[in-house]
């Protein structure tokens, strides 16, 4: 007998998860009673489904349910947010939902990888400069926060900021204003501030490697946001959330076996929510019928393991740099080097994917 399949459904199935967003509406019923994902899946219990969607986050566990109440109640306030947990669990998607869901919701929404900045251009990046301030700066150019004016300022990776440009950033949080490199005049700003790191800035702070100040100003409001493996029970919805994504994107239709999701749930994914979506997206470039081998789907047989003998900044750099080069590659061949259409589908601002691609040497010379 076939196994039943698991693709985008739109408008034939009826929804069994009720009210709290569509994608958890459109769950389909044979997913969501799967026997093959054994005690993965809860049995539902009767009335009011327990599935909750904030944005484009989704989740059927506890944890996530607690986490979205409390972005929920923390979106509609003007208060600095600091969203913590591992890589990859979707603090960027959680930035993205509180700011839809604001006072400034109508602004700006202005991502800064405060990782990914090299040091001597955060300032500049963060706060603008103007022109002649430095070798190369032959025009002023707006910095994030100016950019993210009436709008939300998101600085993912906080806790890679210099401590020397930590001062700074703790001025403008508190006089919500900046000067830029090579000015002398403050600039009033109205915009909401949400952080994000993997890092215990608790711990960093007391060990002297994150300002204390600064760390008490950014953290008035604290979520953190769990590891896959401790909410194992929503990857069945995960699943569905990203092939329905997917099949938007491309305008196709791709389709989930329930043995295939059963087999993805059985998994563990110290990616997290983004090394499951790209496993899921490995499968519909290359056309598996199968999920085969671990290896085959997943990006963990081609991460190296970590020598110890180096220093960790190091060590993380060189892995940052390797899965940066490989995503940028596929990501490009995907959309037949079309650089403003992968920027889009990665979610990336487009100017900071042209750095990315210069960094790599990616970049096609111009003719």
């Amino acid at each position: 007998m076939s196994n039943p399949s698991f693709k985008s459904q739109r408008h034939t199935e009826p929804a069994i998860v009720s009210t709290l967003g569509p994608v958890a509406g459109s769950l389909p019923k044979d997913l969501a009673l799967a026997p093959a994902l054994g005690d993965l899946t809860p049995t539902p219990a009767p009335g009011p489904s327990v599935c909750a969607a904030f944005g484009r986050l989704v989740g059927q566990s506890a944890r996530m349910r607690k986490v979205i109440d409390q972005l929920k109640v923390v979106a509609p306030q003007n208060t600095t947010l600091l969203l913590e947990g591992p890589s990859g669990t979707g603090k960027e998607l959680a930035a993205e939902a509180v700011h839809a869901a604001s006072q400034c919701r109508k602004g700006p929404f202005v991502v800064v990888d405060c990782g990914a900045v090299p040091r001597n251009l955060i300032e500049a990046e963060l706060f603008g400069h103007e022109r002649g301030a430095f070798t190369g700066a032959v025009q002023s150019r707006e910095g994030a926060f100016e950019r993210a004016d009436g709008g939300t300022v998101f600085l993912d990776e906080i806790g890679e900021l210099e401590l020397d440009i930590q001062p700074r950033l703790l001025r403008v949080i508190e006089t919500r204003s900046i000067k830029p490199v090579g000015g002398s005049v403050p600039r009033r700003l109205n915009v909401r501030i949400i952080a994000a790191t993997n890092r215990d800035l608790a711990r960093e702070a007391e060990q002297g490697r994150f300002r204390t100040d600064l760390y008490y100003r950014l953290a008035v409001t604290r979520v953190r946001l769990p590891a896959l493996d401790e909410r194992p029970e929503d990857i069945p919805l995960l699943c569905h959330h990203v092939i329905e994504d997917l099949c938007e994107r491309d305008r196709k239709e791709y389709t989930l076996s329930m043995r295939q999701i059963a087999e993805l749930a059985r998994r563990r994914w110290p990616g997290n929510v983004r090394e499951l979506r790209n496993a899921i997206e490995r499968l519909t470039v290359l056309g598996f019928d199968d999920l085969g081998d671990e290896a085959e789907i997943t990006s963990t047989s081609l991460t190296p393991t970590p020598a110890t003998d180096r220093r960790f900044r190091v060590a993380k750099a060189e892995a940052i740099a390797s899965f940066e080069r490989q995503f940028l590659t596929e990501l490009m061949t995907q959309h037949q080097g079309n650089i403003t259409a992968a920027a889009l589908a990665a979610h990336v601002d487009r100017v900071h994917f042209l750095r990315l691609l210069d960094r790599h040497g990616l970049r096609k010379p111009r003719r």
